[in-house]
């Protein structure tokens, strides 16, 4: 089967669970936190919010590969709908952004720039031409005030 993704996160996904480009993810054992999630997901173990829109939109154009257990598929047991795409792109998002926020505060204390590490980070994913930088400076802006985490600008002045 296939799940559609958005492209940065299809390569998010692939750096984290060590995957080659083209190369199935196996749900029928759940071997990491990605898997064990779209596994819960696809057998209505995890429940996503029904949306209101039917059709994905433009931007889920990359296909992650799985492989399911056959005898839940032929007992019914796999629902593959757009509530659990959408649902599973937003579980990856968040992931994708708590890391990135983990090596930038990691980073900022031992005194590196926040820009050279989700610089580095991009590069890594090999996603440079599927998010900008902007994008991801604003997200991990946006998660560090959500966790009450203070601005950089603040947080590294030394007392004078």
């Amino acid at each position: 089967a296939s799940i559609p993704c958005i492209p940065y996160l299809l390569k998010f996904l692939r750096w984290k669970e060590r995957m080659a480009p083209g190369e199935v993810l196996d749900i029928s054992y759940a071997s990491g936190d990605i898997a064990y999630i779209l596994g819960g997901m696809l057998t209505t173990k995890v429940r996503a919010r029904k949306d209101d829109t039917e059709v994905l939109p433009e931007k889920y154009s990359a296909e992650l590969l799985i492989k399911i257990n056959p005898r839940k598929f032929n007992k019914g047991e796999i629902l593959i709908s757009e509530a659990n795409v959408r649902y599973f792109n937003n579980y990856l998002h968040k992931n994708l952004h708590e890391i990135l926020l983990d090596r930038v505060l990691l980073a900022v204390d031992r005194g590196e720039k926040e820009a050279d590490i989700i610089y580095a980070f991009i590069r890594e994913l090999g996603a440079e031409d599927d998010i900008s930088f902007d994008a991801l400076k604003k997200s991990s802006y946006r998660l560090r005030k959500s966790k009450n985490i203070p601005v950089f600008r603040t947080h590294n002045r030394q007392a004078s």
